[in-house]
């Protein structure tokens, strides 16, 4: 559907091509615990799926408009009793002036696997059978007990008015991709050919569906009564006492035992820091990395940059622990030249060794920049600060995973780059989470403005979430704990700082989901830090007097600043 469309009424030569989406859903192998390549030099990619069609036919929308085209039925070519067009269903929805109709057939058997088209929180939904929970598979409709409660089976076949079609378009940016597992061709480079597996799934794929658009929908024929059982109350809590550390609340004693066994970890070369450093510093007129401008701490005459306080805190520890710290640092196109140029200069300010490598057995270069290692002896591929965000970094990192495994790497500190409050590595966390055996720790502050911009770690049907605080239902944002009314009831404010261990890592790159991947966790905790002590980002300019330039060296330089500023003054003596 994606590459050509064929509209006989327009000027438009048989077969002309319409420009494809851009998503280019990649191929993660999971089989073969690296991404699928399509040959020696590229990485296996497929279509945008069915709902690149908003995308491909935007640039003829004004054509159509042109000539008059009012209606749209659009389906999938593999149905041998699809009725092209339907008259019947056309002819409804012209008569009940809907502006987007779902065809359906009802669904019978419980168990088998088709689509269902339902409303959620007032919006029409489309819900894979997987997804739907198993209260609600079999349950049977009230007033019709013959038939399934959720029976609407979606089938690819839709009416679309041309409004809608446009208000789609406008908002494609918006729909989300979806994964999916399938049988996937692969250039396998031990055999020097492309496979085709025959048995089982070996990737993942991302897609869009056309059904996704259909929230925007301004009037359905659907019947509302039969399906409204999905608009329910959000399943949301707070994440429960026994998984939630708050600093403050140990002794020094306690701390302090965390912080040996934080100390051993590095003694036997066992930890890895992972920095995410893909932000340029544009909107405060520079066009520079984040990590790289000088933020005027007075620390250093010159490069005295977030990269610069990371490094130092880093050499200290390992000097401490008579250890070595592997440091992993994700860029982006646009910042990684810059980055490896100022660390050439601040690595030896810091006695850090550089090593880096061409990455002559990962070929893919359109995909991986790259990256400093730091103390590691061993010649590695590098990683990249992938288009998907932060979360890109189980993507990136998916390929050295058996090198860092092989050199004995168990844990992983990962973190954003813009806090100049950043401790590198956080001993008592990671103390604590090896402690407590977690497999997978997300250090928070706790949010006390109700309308702060802030995400927040929480749970959802029993699932570890981490959301935009305006993902929040409005009836959750200012709600109180009723044991605590001074706090918020959802108050662990997500700071992009965790801890992994490497079996979560390995089956979070599997996964490929989001920053915090909540299927891949077995042992999940929260490790809450005050947050005038350990949160001053850079993110905004002077002129918002909030997570700016001037905020971050205020903080800094006050007593919050005393640990990092003590240990890089102490390293720079040596220096």
């Amino acid at each position: 559907m994606l590459g050509r469309l064929i509209l006989p009424r327009l000027r438009i030569p048989l077969g002309s091509s319409i420009p494809k989406g851009n998503i280019g859903a990649l191929d993660i192998g999971t089989g073969h615990d690296k991404p699928l390549l399509s040959s020696p030099n590229q990485l296996a990619t497929s279509p945008d799926g069915d709902g690149g069609v908003y995308q491909a036919i935007l640039p003829i929308i004004p054509k159509l408009e042109q000539n008059g085209i009012e209606y749209f039925h659009v389906y999938c070519a593999d149905n041998i009793l699809c009725r092209v067009p339907d008259l019947h269903m056309i002819g409804c929805a012209i008569d009940k002036k809907a502006d987007c109709i779902s065809k359906v057939i009802e669904k019978n058997n419980p168990y088998e696997k088709i689509g269902l088209v339902c409303i959620e929180d007032e919006k029409i939904k489309l819900y894979d059978h997987s997804k739907i929970s198993k209260g609600l598979i079999g349950k049977r409709y009230p007033k019709f007990p013959e038939k399934l409660l959720l029976h609407a089976g979606y089938i690819g076949n839709q009416f679309f008015t041309l409004d809608f079609l446009k208000k789609a378009c406008f908002e494609f940016d918006s729909l989300p991709s979806h994964q999916v597992r399938k049988r996937m061709p692969f250039w396998d480079p031990v055999y020097g050919k492309n496979i085709q597996p025959t048995i089982g799934v070996n990737g993942i794929k991302r897609k869009l569906f056309i059904f996704d658009s259909f929230v925007h929908a301004n009037s359905s024929p659907i019947a509302h009564s039969e399906l409204q059982v999905l608009s329910r109350p959000p399943n949301i809590h707070p994440i429960s006492p026994e998984r939630y550390f708050d600093r403050k609340q140990f002794s020094a004693v306690e701390l302090n035992k965390f912080y040996e066994i934080g100390i051993e970890a590095v003694s036997q070369g066992k930890l890895a820091v992972i920095t995410l450093a893909g932000g340029q510093s544009s909107r405060f007129g520079v066009y520079l990395p984040k990590g790289i401008i000088d933020v005027g701490t007075g620390l250093e005459t010159e490069n005295d940059s977030l990269l610069f306080l990371q490094a130092s805190q880093i050499s200290y520890i390992q000097q401490k622990a008579k250890g070595k710290i592997t440091w992993l640092i994700m860029t982006s196109k646009s910042t990684d030249e810059k980055i490896r140029e100022h660390l050439e200069i601040i690595l030896k300010k810091t006695n850090l060794d550089w090593e880096q490598s061409i990455a002559d057995q990962i070929p893919f270069r359109n995909f991986i920049s790259l990256l400093a290692s730091c103390n590691l002896q061993i010649n590695f591929a590098d990683i990249s600060f992938h288009k998907y965000g932060d979360g890109g970094v189980y993507q990136a990192i998916l390929p050295i995973l058996p090198k860092l495994e092989e050199s004995g790497i168990e844990y992983f500190h990962v973190y954003c780059v813009d806090n100049i409050l950043c401790r590198v590595p956080d001993l008592h966390m990671i103390g604590c989470a090896i402690d407590k055996k977690a497999d997978c720790i997300s250090k928070v502050v706790e949010k006390k403005n109700p309308y702060e911009k802030f995400g927040l770690v929480y749970t959802e049907d029993g699932k570890i979430r981490v959301a935009d605080h305006s993902k929040i239902p409005n009836e959750l944002v200012g709600k109180r704990d009723p044991k605590f009314p001074e706090k918020l009831l959802l108050h662990a404010g997500y700071i992009g700082n965790q801890f992994f261990t490497l079996d979560f890592l390995k089956k979070a790159c599997f996964e490929f989901d989001l920053a915090l991947s909540s299927r891949a966790t077995t042992n999940f905790m929260v490790w809450q830090v005050p947050r005038e002590e350990e949160f001053s980002p850079l993110k905004n300019p002077n002129s918002a007097g909030v997570d700016c330039l001037s905020t971050c060296i205020r903080d800094f330089n006050s007593v919050n600043g005393d640990v990092i500023r003590e240990m890089v003054k102490e390293f720079c003596k040596k220096e």
